[in-house]
């Protein structure tokens, strides 16, 4: 009897645990748009019920009937944010807008996402920390040509805003730029002797070491040339460099220019974003 009365227990508790399942679910999904319902109607299809989905951001798109969704989608031991435009019948990576020129799809994705980097706040590579309304934090090659043309497009909209704004560096040299582990370390050598040089405004493609070196050699004193590349060459700046790295790989950085506007992620150069997601921040 004792066993029976146990079973019973057991399949009451099972049954509860199905329909608490079943509520948390549906809790999550009645408060939400049609289209957002649609997809993550389509995903549980895919994944024959298996994923759990939880939405993150739902944000309408004015004056159309599409929304950003944001979701968390969790198969097994495999979890994963997942972004979405759509209306709940269509899905779409490149919503432009015809008056603006704006990818609605890049925009609304950097402005639900928030990622937190550590930085040194005596570490400032442009502009004023401590009236700062907008931090910038910039993942960024020497050698890399859509970070020279950042660096060139945007200086003068950076400038407009150097009150409003502080930009912090992070060395992220690409594998395949040969010279950009180098021109990391002239860097923050320079920096040393209280330079602060333009790493931009040069072409090193096909140079040499020497031809490099030489380059930032005549802008030294006389007497700083020997400890210009004893500094070079040391641990305090190559382990600087691998922090850098470090942090860019932890937090998905994979090419540069990589950007993060007050946490806000964008990847790649983006100009048009890049200056509408500041005006957005220094508007709040």
């Amino acid at each position: 009897m004792q066993y029976f009365k146990s079973l019973t227990m057991l399949y009451i508790f099972l049954v509860a645990i199905f329909i608490a399942q079943i509520n948390s679910v549906f809790a999550q999904t009645e408060n939400h748009s049609k289209a957002t319902k649609s997809i993550i109607k389509y995903l549980n299809k895919k994944s024959q019920g298996k994923a759990d989905i939880i939405v993150k951001k739902e944000i309408r798109i004015p004056e159309s009937d599409f929304y950003y969704v944001l979701l968390d989608f969790s198969l097994g031991d495999k979890s994963k944010e997942l972004s979405f435009i759509t209306n709940g019948k269509y899905i779409t990576n490149a919503l432009i807008d015809l008056k603006t020129g704006k990818n609605l799809a890049k925009y609304y994705e950097s402005i639900s996402k928030t990622i937190d980097v550590k930085v040194s706040k005596n570490k400032v590579y442009f502009g004023e920390p401590k009236n700062a309304k907008v931090e910038i934090i910039v993942f960024s090659d020497f050698e890399c040509p859509y970070c020279k043309k950042m660096s060139n497009e945007l200086g003068s909209f950076f400038n407009k805003h150097k009150d409003d704004i502080v930009i912090y560096y992070k060395h992220f040299p690409l594998s395949f730029h040969k010279n950009a582990k180098l021109l990391a370390k002239i860097y923050e050598a320079g920096k040393h002797f209280g330079y602060d040089w333009n790493m931009y405004q040069y072409s090193y493609k096909n140079k040499s070491y020497e031809e490099i070196t030489g380059i930032f050699e005549k802008k030294l004193k006389e007497d700083e040339i020997g400890k210009f590349y004893k500094i070079l060459n040391s641990p305090s700046i190559t382990q600087k460099i691998k922090k850098n790295m470090k942090q860019g790989k932890d937090i998905g950085v994979r090419g540069t220019p990589y950007l993060l506007i007050n946490s806000h992620p964008i990847n790649g150069y983006q100009p048009e974003l890049i200056k509408n997601l500041i005006k957005k921040e220094l508007e709040k």
